[in-house]
């Protein structure tokens, strides 16, 4: 199949590589800046090469990939539903409102169009086997609570990435929200156009469980994810090494949770394997090019896209916010990368 990229910056430079590991053709490439990024990092990109709209389109696609920062999006989805293409991979954030990005998507649907979101930890076998084997499992429990924290604010741009693996991980959307927002110290690096606080994001599921997601500004290291179960934990620092696994001894595990100081043993993690962020992206391409079930479908976005409109709305008005959301969150308009 033949792929249209459309940024070929840093993200769109790694999903370039990607499709060619997929064994699919990138024919056509398109970017406003006539020394886009990825012409140094990939030279052998320039014959696809174009900063001009028309001369792209023309070029026939099977698949549009779209890597710009968010609010080119949806209006490219839309251009591409209309000029006939049925296969989309967009990075995230999808979009910079729900409203915009829920419109768009019934138009996608309408069409029968398959449109994938770049939320690739759905492809890892590891966060898999951490959502099926071991929640709910003999040596852990069920997963009652995660965090993940890591510095550098951007919580439209980065909280995606926890909000889906939450939702992955609890197999559901969240029931409510409360969040607040720090104040970034510098001007976004993507260009001053965008604003992009970070905060904390408190994410409470059915059941009682619940999710912790914090990009504050004023923090300037990865501190790690935690996944706490009933009988034990996992946790890491470096997803992509060995994470470490630690529960209750056998005998200590019907144990009352008051005994909470029972001692923790290690554990191995069960059947790791070494799956790089170029190995999911081009699952996530190859995804993009079957027929089977998505496994990265757009409304997995979409769902990302209300987390962070909740957010968003919860530090404003100082409140937990449910679903669904007040029509007035989902029209804001955030602008971020």
């Amino acid at each position: 199949m033949r792929v249209g990229l459309v940024g070929f910056g840093r993200m769109g430079v790694r999903l370039w590589e990607a499709a060619r590991r997929a064994d699919l053709e990138v024919s056509a490439i398109l970017d406003s800046d006539p020394e886009a990024f990825g012409l140094t990092a990939q030279p052998e990109s320039r014959h696809a090469f174009t900063t001009d709209a028309e001369t792209f389109w023309r070029t026939p696609v099977d698949i549009l990939v779209i890597a710009t920062t968010a609010p080119g999006h949806m209006p490219l989805l839309r251009e591409g539903l209309a000029r006939g293409i049925k296969r989309y991979v967009i990075e995230k954030p999808l979009a910079t409102s729900v409203s915009e990005a829920d419109e768009t998507i019934r138009m996608a649907r309408s069409e029968g169009a398959r449109v994938l979101v770049n939320h690739t930890r759905r492809y890892c076998p590891n966060f898999i086997t951490l959502a099926s084997r071991l929640n709910g499992g003999e040596e852990l429990g069920s997963l009652r609570m995660a965090s993940m924290v890591f510095g550098g604010g951007s919580l439209g741009c980065n909280g995606p990435h926890g909000f889906d693996l939450f939702n992955l991980l609890f197999g559901d959307m969240p029931e409510a929200v409360m969040a607040r927002m720090t104040s970034p110290r510098s001007q976004n690096v993507r260009g001053p156009q965008f604003e992009d606080p970070g905060g904390t994001v408190i994410l409470f599921y059915p059941g009682g469980r619940r999710g912790v997601v914090d990009l504050g500004d004023d923090v300037g290291i990865f501190v790690g994810t935690q996944f706490v179960f009933e009988t034990g934990l996992v946790t890491f620092q470096n997803e992509f090494s060995p994470w470490e696994v630690r529960a209750r001894k056998p005998e200590d595990r019907d144990k009352p949770m008051t005994q909470y100081g029972a001692p923790l043993v290690d554990y191995p993690f069960p059947d790791w394997q070494d799956f790089s962020m170029m190995e999911r992206w081009t699952a996530l391409m190859r995804d993009a090019a079957a027929d089977s079930p998505a496994r990265a479908p757009v409304e997995l976005g979409l769902d990302t896209t209300r987390i962070f409109a909740a957010a968003r709305w919860s530090a404003r008005t100082n409140q937990i916010v449910t679903f669904p959301l007040p029509s007035e969150a989902e029209s804001a308009v955030y602008p971020i990368p």
